[in-house]
């Protein structure tokens, strides 16, 4: 079973690639992530687990996991792939354990023994070792998006964990493939790179930053998209430029900021 994971996981990449020489990105991750869904939600059925999620809360926090473990994995998984071989993309990827090692720490408060800090080291060397050489070259945005989607997915795990939604395992998967294939098809051509949950009188809303568009998206409990009013402004920026663009998103202390 093992040999076989491994093969079908390492096929995965090339087949990938075949695919985005003729799909777009954003239409076959909504595609890829749209099936998944409905396969898990078939199987957790045929098991007789409950999938239902009944929290506003616990969707919220479904919402930025999904967006995180899934739209932004997938997404910058495909994009990198566009911009460099696959071969370092697969390896740069599945650097998440670093990652997701560096975020526990702080979030989760799990520190390093020094067996754990040694081998966080020697991976951290491996990757230098990995990416030196190609720094100036054309391949450092395919790099970059690659390690992009290595950390997305560490994000959203140390999030999940954090956030100790109350559902079933299979039915949390589920659900995070349908909110990544919503956020996609919600958006098309978003490009979301920071998420923050915020209320006012009227809920509780999910507020993404999407750098592609230049612009703050906001989801309610629902997952449908919603205008409120006010906006997002920064009276220090140059008059009459255009040209900046939301990276990301985060609530503190009951107030929004974007960067």
């Amino acid at each position: 079973m093992l040999v076989a994971v491994s093969l079908a996981w390492g096929l995965s990449w090339p087949a990938m690639k075949i695919a985005l020489n003729e799909i777009p990105p954003f239409s076959m991750r909504v595609g890829t992530s749209g099936l998944a869904t409905i396969a898990l939600f078939a199987l957790a059925l045929m098991q007789g687990r409950t999938v239902s999620v009944k929290s506003s809360v616990a969707r919220a926090h479904l919402m930025v996991a999904g967006c995180l473990n899934i739209a932004c994995f997938t997404l910058f998984a495909a994009f990198a792939q566009l911009a460099t071989a696959t071969s370092r993309v697969a390896i740069l990827t599945y650097t998440m354990p670093i990652w997701a090692a560096l975020l526990a720490y702080p979030v989760l408060g799990e520190r390093f023994n020094l067996s754990r800090g040694i081998s966080l080291l020697l991976a951290i060397v491996g990757l230098a070792v990995l990416i030196y050489p190609l720094i100036g070259s054309s391949d450092v945005l395919g790099l970059m998006l690659a390690l992009a989607t290595a950390t997305s997915w560490a994000a959203g795990t140390v999030y999940l964990k954090w956030a100790q939604i109350d559902a079933d395992p299979m039915a949390i998967s589920a659900w995070n493939g349908g909110a990544a294939a919503t956020i996609v098809d919600t958006t098309p051509g978003g490009v979301y790179t920071g998420l923050a949950i915020g209320s006012n009188a009227s809920g509780n809303f999910l507020y993404a930053a999407n750098v592609a568009q230049g612009r703050v998206d906001v989801f309610d409990k629902d997952f449908h998209p919603v205008t409120l009013p006010g906006g997002f402004s920064d009276p220090n920026l140059p008059a009459g430029v255009t040209t900046f663009s939301p990276f990301n998103v985060q609530n503190l202390g009951g107030t929004l900021y974007v960067t």
